[in-house]
């Protein structure tokens, strides 16, 4: 499935620094159905560890822009593109 993820929040680790509620990024990820819903993660390669899945080696399929939003049209399109991966089986 092609998930849209916001970012709402961060926490910098190596500081212990507390959580803090941000208008963070927009970005779309293929996922397993099972990442539904609000979720933590904790990454150190960006988005690449928590949105990767193993086939043989880890894979990715993300869409980021460069200022962390999307248009409308670019929106359509990137999930467009993201929803037209299958397994193959």
């Amino acid at each position: 499935m092609v998930a849209r993820v916001d970012v709402i929040g961060e926490a910098w680790m190596g500081e212990n620094s507390d959580y803090t509620s941000v208008d963070g990024e927009t970005f779309y990820a293929v996922v397993p159905e099972s990442y539904l819903g609000e979720r933590g993660f904790v990454s150190q390669a960006g988005n690449i560890d928590e949105f990767s899945f193993e086939y043989p080696t880890p894979y990715a399929f993300i869409a980021e822009s460069s200022n962390g939003k999307f248009t409308e049209q670019d929106e359509r399109e990137v999930v467009e593109i993201l929803k037209s991966f299958r397994v193959s089986e």
